[in-house]
């Protein structure tokens, strides 16, 4: 486990595609601490909590999702495309330790992008914005479901490309699945936040598409589970209305994709 972990990092050490990324998401934190000071001069109210918390997705564009279902994809769909799974399996590594690797090394690429992030938004961000906001606990809980979400990314990012064994397949799967589950949960969260009467000039209106009970929990329930999900919570600053449930589904989905994954990977044909 070990040495695949080392021949991963190696590799991933001299990954351009990687890289540029960590510059991407550094120029991100330091475009939209400048965008929000000048916002601020013209009354805006913002705080370094908002930069520093559009780590994992700005107002609900999950950005850091559509960047790891890249770059996690291309550089796990190298070691089909250069036969270095079946080298691996050939040798004597379990298929268990191959996925698990490769977990891990797509979770540390969220988290270095993450990093990267925080870094530089820290570095201009509190210049020019001044402290946090937002209370300690609630900063560091954001940060600790932003984790969750990253990895949760990670797994379902690697489970498809492994499961696929193509680059191409994985890569155009895992961008549809983060842009469909965005217009989800967009969709969800707009209806949600309708009202139960619309205010018209002949007095209040009843809104006859509001959700009832049932559609409702499993609305906020799929926008809780899913990684843009989160995004959406986090980055909208609406994490702590839902309190336990996004950590808790979050977890589960992790266990839940991995497990349902390692046992198709088992099976799976590897030529």
């Amino acid at each position: 486990m070990s040495k695949l972990l080392r021949a991963n990092f190696h590799r991933l050490l001299k990954d351009k595609l990687f890289w540029t990324a960590v510059v991407f998401v550094a120029a991100e934190a330091v475009f939209l601490s400048v965008i929000m000071k000048i916002n601020v001069s013209y009354g805006a109210e913002y705080g370094l909590d908002t930069v520093v918390l559009s780590a994992f997705g700005f107002s609900g564009f999950p950005l850091q999702g559509i960047i790891m279902a890249v770059v996690c994809s291309l550089f796990v769909g190298k070691e089909y495309a250069g036969g270095t799974i079946r080298n691996k399996l050939m040798i004597g590594r379990t298929r268990e330790s191959v996925w698990l690797a490769n977990l891990i090394t797509c979770i540390a690429i969220g988290l270095v992008l993450v990093v990267a992030y925080i870094l530089f938004a820290l570095l201009f961000g509190l210049p020019m914005l001044g402290g946090f906001t937002l209370p300690a606990q609630r900063v560091a809980l954001s940060l600790v479901a932003g984790v969750l979400m990253m990895a949760a990314y990670a797994t379902v990012i690697n489970a498809v490309t492994l499961l696929f064994r193509s680059q191409t397949a994985a890569v155009v799967t895992n961008l549809l699945a983060v842009f469909v589950m965005m217009m989800v949960v967009m969709i969800f969260a707009a209806k949600l936040n309708e009202p139960l009467y619309w205010e018209t000039s002949d007095g209040p209106m009843l809104n006859e598409s509001y959700p009832g009970p049932i559609l409702r929990a499993f609305m906020q329930f799929v926008i809780d589970l899913v990684p843009t999900g989160q995004s959406y919570l986090i980055s909208t600053m609406q994490l702590f209305e839902h309190t336990w449930q996004p950590y808790v589904y979050g977890v589960g989905l992790i266990a839940l994709v991995n497990a349902g994954g390692v046992m198709l990977f088992r099976r799976l044909d590897i030529k």
